[in-house]
């Protein structure tokens, strides 16, 4: 057995304590054949991750990943809510969601961030 460390349970930060920025690949979009694509994004910490997932609007909790999290590519919210393909923020948002609860992306296919919540909240209430 080891020990958890406190650097293995914190966000990367520099050296002004601002979160680093996390490259993670969209593998819901991989094609036989063609290159993984990747998104760039600052992690979203336990505490917003929570404060996101009890607002009501999806589309509010989006719009905050997009303009405050999504760094590459670099997306408005009105390019999101006009034009912006389905399955894309499918993906982006399972990249960021198992980057923020630290679990392989391919485990997560096909759940909402609120179902991954709520069965991390469950795992807790039972330690």
């Amino acid at each position: 057995m080891v020990l958890l460390t406190k650097d293995q349970a914190l966000f990367d930060r520099d050296e002004n304590e601002e979160l680093l920025p996390v490259t993670r690949g969209l593998t819901i979009l991989k094609k036989e054949g063609e290159e993984l694509k990747e998104i760039q994004f600052i992690p979203v910490p336990r505490g917003k991750w929570l404060r996101l997932m009890k607002m009501d609007d999806v589309d509010e909790q989006d719009k905050v990943i997009i303009e405050e999290h999504l760094i590459t590519p670099k997306l408005t919210f009105k390019e999101y809510s006009t034009a912006m393909k389905p399955l894309v923020m499918t993906a982006i948002m399972t990249a960021i969601t198992a980057s923020t609860l630290d679990i392989d992306p391919e485990k997560i296919k096909g759940q909402s961030k609120k179902e991954l919540t709520e069965a991390e909240e469950v795992v807790l209430e039972k330690k």
